[in-house]
């Protein structure tokens, strides 16, 4: 979808891709934050924002993680976050890697 919207010379998509690997780093940085500090709300308030921008670049599978991490960051019950927040950062490392290629071949 990003790359119709594009007019052909790549830069929207390497752009919005640089963003993307900047601040998903940061956003998954404060997911293990509030994990660690055991803050339900803040784990909840930064798997949304995790799981939005991983939703509009197209990374599905780390956006339906976030909305089960932001779900247990609602219900305070923080028993599955260590699981989920494991899995999450092993898919956000598979989607900087694709990302990467992605910025190698623009």
């Amino acid at each position: 979808m990003l790359r119709a919207l594009d007019r052909g010379d790549g830069e929207l998509v390497e752009g919005l891709a640089r963003q993307y690997q900047q601040d998903s780093s940061a956003q998954l940085a404060n997911v293990q934050q509030a994990l660690a500090d055991s803050d339900a709300q803040m784990l909840g308030r930064a798997a949304h924002s995790l799981a939005g921008s991983s939703a509009t670049l197209g990374a599905t599978h780390l956006a339906e993680l976030c909305a089960e991490l932001e779900e247990v960051g609602r219900s305070g019950a923080l028993v599955d976050a260590p699981d989920l927040v494991a899995d999450a950062t092993i898919e956000l490392g598979q989607v900087q890697i694709v990302l990467r290629r992605l910025l190698v071949e623009t």
